[in-house]
């Protein structure tokens, strides 16, 4: 299963919610276009249709973090104190050591995360359904998280350790791995499949919907983000054709 893949399953279980690939791509509200192989591929935005969004709600900011269970350990190093076995975080060094036990094991945080979601769907849905060149392949992202700054570490291999060390002591309290007011130097021992620290303005999180026809023949407009099953799932239940573009190794 590759990283991008891996990537999504893990933040959909966590957060319900689709994962921006690559992490550092920007998404807005009203973009479309298709979603295969965990990856949204742009097409345009509604705007540009004639599509009205005219009702959007904001959520308060908060910060969202996820490591792929007890295989990945996040470590804090202030000044004075001893560094975890591994570490070339030096006695006088402040700052984080995040260590993978296995390959594709994922590190996330996002800070001053904030939900922004389109809440007219009926209407937007009323017009796509007249719209004479909407193409029922594609989604519309209707929930965009953006982050004031986020983190994300894939491994590629197991045994990786990644040292952040801080330019500036902000105290234990404030000594995350998406703090970008820490301005960390990387250091990496072993493999990384990826590496974004501290990237500001991301929306490494979204909701996607796409036009569906119901049983009795009714026009929905289903949420697409609850279709990558978990790994838990994947052993006793079969996957339909519907979610199998997420599992193609």
């Amino acid at each position: 299963m590759s990283l991008a893949k891996k990537y999504a399953r893990e933040l959909n279980h966590k957060f319900n919610l689709l994962a921006t690939w690559m992490p550092n791509r920007s998404l807005s509200l009203g973009d479309y276009g298709y979603l295969k192989n965990s990856e949204f591929q742009y097409q345009g935005n509604l705007k540009d249709l004639g599509v009205e969004l005219t009702d959007i709600r904001t959520g308060t900011p908060s910060d969202l973090s996820m490591t792929s269970g007890k295989s990945v350990t996040i470590s804090h190093k202030i000044a004075g104190s001893g560094s975890v076995p591994g570490s070339s975080l030096g006695a006088t060094d402040v700052g984080l050591t995040v260590q993978f036990e296995k390959k594709k094991g994922v590190a996330f945080r996002a800070n001053g995360a904030q939900s922004h979601s389109l809440t007219n769907l009926p209407a937007i849905l009323d017009q796509l359904l007249k719209h004479p060149d909407w193409n029922r392949d594609w989604v519309v992202i209707t929930e965009v998280i953006s982050a004031e700054s986020a983190t994300v570490l894939i491994s590629e291999e197991g045994g990786t350790t990644v040292d952040l060390k801080a330019a500036t002591d902000v105290g234990d309290k404030n000594l995350n791995i998406a703090n970008a007011e820490l301005g960390f130097q990387v250091n990496v021992q072993g493999n990384l499949g990826f590496e974004m620290v501290s990237q500001g303005a991301t929306t490494p999180l979204f909701r996607a919907n796409q036009v569906r026809t119901g049983i009795f023949g009714s026009e929905t407009f289903k949420s697409r983000s609850t279709e990558i099953p978990s790994e838990a799932d994947l052993e006793t239940q079969l996957v339909s054709l519907t979610i199998a573009e997420y599992l193609e190794d």
